[in-house]
């Protein structure tokens, strides 16, 4: 069910996407839902918004060769750009650039 809610929301939305605002579409205490989702698959709900934005991230630069860096960043909702580099480095092992280059 969050799983589901997580995927159907678009880019812009993920990008302000948190554990309270979930919690709150589904009527539950965040902490509740967050040691309910933990228990259930195993990582948190925290790290699974997070994988998903940086997925989302890949796609993009997948599809659209002229946004920089900095400007998926922000769209993807990260506060700097060094800390998206380096939530990506930890989901591809590489940099977004170097990920745009070795995809054209």
């Amino acid at each position: 069910m969050v799983v589901e809610h997580i995927l159907l929301q678009t880019n812009e939305e993920l990008s302000n996407l948190t554990v309270k605002n979930i919690a709150k579409t589904f009527n539950m205490n965040p902490s509740y839902l967050s040691r309910k989702f933990l228990k259930d698959k195993k990582f948190s709900l925290g790290f699974h918004i997070l994988r998903m934005k940086v997925f989302r991230a890949a796609s993009v630069l997948r599809e659209d060769q002229d946004i920089t860096v900095m400007e998926l960043a922000q769209r993807m909702g990260f506060c700097t750009t060094g800390y998206f580099i380096h939530v990506f480095k930890k989901f591809f092992g590489t940099s977004p650039g170097r990920y745009r280059e070795c995809i054209k």
